[in-house]
C-alpha cells in the first residue's frame, strides 16, 4: 500500500481552492491540474507500505496530542521542474501545524520509520504545468491568499491510481481534541 498521512480540506475551502485553480487555468499552457476530491495537506509521506505496519501506524497517529486548530493558505509558489512546473499554496506559519507534524514524525521513528526533518507545507494544485509569460503571482495572491481552514482530524490516506487516475482514499482518522 502507497501511504501518507495529511490533513483533508473540508468543502468550503476546496470551493476556494478550485476558484484558485481555475484562475491559474486561464494562463496555463498546458498542466495537470488536481482533482478537487484530492485535495490535500501532507503531513508525511510514507510511502510503501506492508499490510502488517498499519496498525502500528494507527497506534503512532492516535498518540498525537494536538486541539484543533485553523490553518491559513496564503500564497502561490512553485517547483521549478522539466516538463512543467509543481504549483502549490503555501500555508502561513503556523505553530500547531509544526507541532502536529513533528509529534508524528517522532511517534513513526519509535516504530522504525525514518524521515527529514524538512518541512514545507503546501497543497498542490497543479502539477507538470506551464503558464503563459502575462501571468501576475502578485494578483493572484491579492485574489486568493489567506484562506481559512480549521484543522480537527488527520488521516491516513491511500494512494492509488487504477487506469491512469490518482485516487486517494481515507484508510483510518483520528479525530483531534
Amino acid at each position: 500500500m502507497r501511504l501518507f498521512i495529511a490533513i483533508n480540506l473540508c468543502e468550503k475551502v476546496k470551493l476556494k481552492l478550485i476558484e484558485a485553480q481555475n484562475y491559474l487555468k486561464k494562463y496555463s499552457v498546458y498542466g495537470n491540474f488536481t482533482a478537487p476530491e484530492n485535495l490535500h495537506l501532507t503531513l508525511v509521506f510514507l510511502g510503501e507500505i506492508e499490510n502488517g505496519q498499519i496498525d502500528e501506524i494507527r497506534n503512532a497517529i492516535d498518540k498525537i496530542s494536538i486541539k484543533p486548530f485553523k490553518i491559513c493558505i496564503n500564497a502561490l509558489g512553485r517547483f521549478k521542474k522539466d516538463g512543467g512546473d509543481i504549483w502549490w499554496l503555501g500555508i502561513k506559519h503556523s505553530p500547531s501545524l509544526i507541532k502536529l507534524q513533528k509529534e508524528l514524525l517522532i511517534n513513526l521513528q519509535e516504530i522504525g520509520f525514518n524521515f527529514s526533518d524538512k518541512f514545507s507545507p503546501h497543497i498542490t494544485i497543479a502539477r507538470q504545468t506551464s503558464l503563459r509569460k502575462d501571468f501576475d503571482k502578485d494578483s493572484f495572491n491579492n485574489n486568493f491568499g489567506n484562506v481559512y481552514s480549521e484543522v480537527n482530524k488527520i488521516s491516513l490516506m491511500e494512494s492509488t491510481k487504477p487506469m491512469d487516475k490518482i485516487i486517494y482514499t481515507e484508510v483510518y482518522s483520528k479525530i483531534l481534541t
